[in-house]
């Protein structure tokens, strides 16, 4: 297990931002999107900093399923809403 205060690599910031930018831009209008920041790669975070940005995500993904993902009475289904 990784000590809260050790830091990251260099590539594993690069390869956790390529994923976080692709998630930013998909949730870009939604609005927790606001929210969302890369992982500095100038000066590398700690793993507890990446733990922290990478809960930020996690809850702003998760309220996008809650708000378009359920239950659709025309359909009789649950499945996502895209009206």
């Amino acid at each position: 297990m990784k000590k809260p205060a050790e830091t990251l690599s260099e590539s594993k910031v690069k390869f956790i931002n390529r994923i976080l930018t692709d998630i930013q831009a998909f949730m870009s209008d939604q609005p927790e999107g606001r929210y969302l920041d890369l992982l500095d790669d100038d000066v590398l975070p700690q793993y507890s900093d990446a733990i922290l940005i990478l809960s930020q995500y996690d809850g702003a993904l998760s309220g996008f399923r809650s708000r378009y993902y359920g239950y659709v009475p025309s359909a009789h289904e649950i499945t996502w809403r895209l009206s």
